[in-house]
């Protein structure tokens, strides 16, 4: 599967046309048709970002379509809302902030109680 089928599998998964796919981007019926068809190679990175939020998809998923399987490289299952969560109050910590963070994670591993049994 190539760029262009990923989208427009994606696409039609969602129901949707290329007229309101492109309205939701912000571009043309043609811009749509156009990088289904494969006719667009480099798709500029804000509209593959908004392609991914769209549906719910690594950009990964779309730069290298014949290495993924889309069902299984959802955002949403990616990342729960816990570790989104996590990850930006960390990276608003100071150096030293998260460096207690890592050292509180690692004394709690040591604990069998709050780890996940392998």
């Amino acid at each position: 599967m190539n760029t262009g089928e990923m989208l427009k599998a994606l696409r039609k998964e969602q129901g949707m046309t290329q007229e309101e796919v492109g309205k939701y981007l912000g571009i043309t019926k043609s811009a749509i048709q156009k990088y289904e068809s494969g006719e667009v190679k480099n798709i500029k990175l804000d509209t593959i970002k908004k392609l991914c939020l769209f549906y719910d998809v690594m950009p990964f998923t779309l730069m290298f379509p014949e290495y993924t399987h889309f069902e299984a490289i959802r955002l949403s299952q990616t990342f729960n809302p816990d570790y989104v969560n996590f990850i930006k109050r960390y990276d608003l910590l100071s150096h030293t902030g998260k460096a207690k963070v890592l050292n509180y994670m690692n004394d709690m591993l040591q604990i069998p109680h709050y780890r996940i049994k392998q």
